[in-house]
């Protein structure tokens, strides 16, 4: 987490010492949609009353849906973005197999169904290319089999990001990007306490509507 905090201030500075005009003018807002997929490299935990730590390290394929608006003024850019994702891949449990839905006394992190994430992001046009940094909230949806069952919590955290953009015209952009999310821990009713935080990697594609 320290190197990806060191990352995103070290991208803020080279945002922020590019040597380009000063602001000028009045913002102007363009609204645009995208498309992504990339990887989610997960880290979970399930601690039981003993206690005992299980650990789940793994990776799931991530696709997803994103929507927002930037501000432009000058070469800086300020704006707000929502997008939504679905994983995919094996499931895991503690033994490391495929598989879930253990019959009692397991207890196992068992899916990472999807996240959300609704941040602000800045940044500054160096060219053709934008780079940015972009933090806000972020929420995944997982399953859970314990003792008493299969759960489906939402746990609520954070995320921080890095990423850029290269401008193919002035509608379409690739974008390439990196996120950590840390989230909440949950306490389940079986009384087990789960952690979780992931990594993902990104590409896609940015469609600007005017």
């Amino acid at each position: 987490m320290k190197s990806f905090s060191f990352a995103v201030a070290g991208a803020l500075a080279v945002v922020a010492t590019y040597p380009v005009p000063a602001l000028s003018g009045d913002m102007s807002p363009s609204f645009y949609g995208g498309v992504f997929a990339g990887a989610d490299f997960f880290h979970g935990v399930v601690t039981d009353a003993v206690p005992n730590n299980y650990i789940y390290d793994g990776t799931r394929g991530d696709v997803g849906l994103l929507a927002g608006i930037r501000l432009n003024q000058g070469d800086w850019f300020y704006g707000g973005e929502f997008d939504a994702s679905l994983s995919f891949g094996s499931d895991f449990d503690q033994v490391g197999a495929p598989g879930c839905n253990n019959a009692p006394p397991t207890a196992d992190w068992c899916n990472n169904q999807g996240a959300l994430h609704a941040r602000a992001i800045v940044g500054r046009s160096l060219g053709k290319v934008d780079v940015f940094a972009a933090g806000g909230l972020a929420a995944a949806f997982l399953q859970y089999d314990g003792l008493n069952g299969t759960e489906s919590p939402t746990l609520w955290g954070y995320s921080l990001g890095i990423g850029a953009e290269y401008h193919i015209n002035d509608k379409v952009s690739l974008r390439v990007e990196g996120l950590h999310d840390q989230f909440t821990d949950h306490t389940f009713s079986d009384g087990y306490n789960g952690a979780w935080r992931q990594n993902t990697v990104r590409a896609g594609a940015i469609f600007r509507f005017n």
